[in-house]
């Protein structure tokens, strides 16, 4: 998008930034290991885009949005001696984002995105203590508005999985393991035969071919990009085919 625009509508900019995942497998010589693999995450991309306006709520889609530190980890706050914050740096990430993709930090437990479980996991015990702090914070000192609690729609995100969903489109690295744990569970409980191997087989065959009319077209350059991507890795480190 130009610099000079704005993004106006929720749908808009995670429509966007699926787009980005899109370019990367398009663009990326090395963003495919083989054809199983590129299957696997145009798969997830297909479903993401038609899965979305189930997760985030109509009432939300042209605002609000707010300021968002999305590089916020811990060797980015500074604390004293008693635990308070004094400093918060490298902000140059900091941006305004719909509002439901604040989320609690997911490195609580110090756990990869795609290691993080639900219900009964030590993550989701700090991540519901922490909401019940900021609900606390929020009534001292009156931060609702508009009747919009901000500790709400970040609980029901999480019971949602909205929280996964804004979690997988920010990581290039475990949005497709996390989809299919944590994303396309959500949609197939009520499928008579969801846990069955076949209909997982059967959800590969069909949705790769919506993700684009050119999908064929685009395999057989990824695998001709992967192997080209090879032989410059092997030529790089002095690797002889033999």
């Amino acid at each position: 998008m130009s610099r000079c625009e704005t993004y106006s509508t929720v749908p808009s900019y995670i429509v966007d930034l699926i787009g980005n995942h899109n370019n990367r497998i398009v663009n990326q010589p090395n963003a495919i290991n083989h054809t199983g693999d590129y299957v696997y995450q145009v798969s997830a991309l297909t479903a993401m885009q038609a899965t979305f306006p189930s997760l985030f709520r109509r009432e939300f889609f042209r605002g609000p949005f707010v300021f968002n530190l999305t590089d916020m980890h811990q060797s980015n706050i500074f604390i004293d001696d008693d635990w308070h914050i004094t400093c918060l740096v490298d902000l140059e990430w900091a941006c305004s984002r719909p509002i439901e993709m604040i989320r609690t930090p997911t490195w609580l437990t110090n756990q990869a995105c795609d290691e993080i479980a639900e219900d009964t996991s030590e993550y989701n015990k700090i991540r519901s203590e922490f909401i019940d702090i900021m609900a606390n914070e929020e009534m001292l000192t009156e931060l609702t508005s508009e009747n919009i609690s901000l500790s709400e729609i970040m609980n029901r995100s999480w019971e949602t999985g909205t929280f996964w969903f804004s979690l997988v489109l920010a990581s290039p690295t475990g949005i497709f393991s996390v989809f299919y744990k944590q994303i396309q569970p959500r949609f197939m409980d009520f499928c008579p035969s969801h846990h069955s191997t076949d209909n997982y087989q059967n959800f590969l065959e069909i949705m790769p071919w919506y993700w684009s009319k050119d999908l064929v077209r685009i395999a057989a350059r990824k695998k001709q990009d992967r192997k080209g991507y090879d032989d410059q890795l092997k030529a790089a480190f002095g690797i002889s085919e033999e």
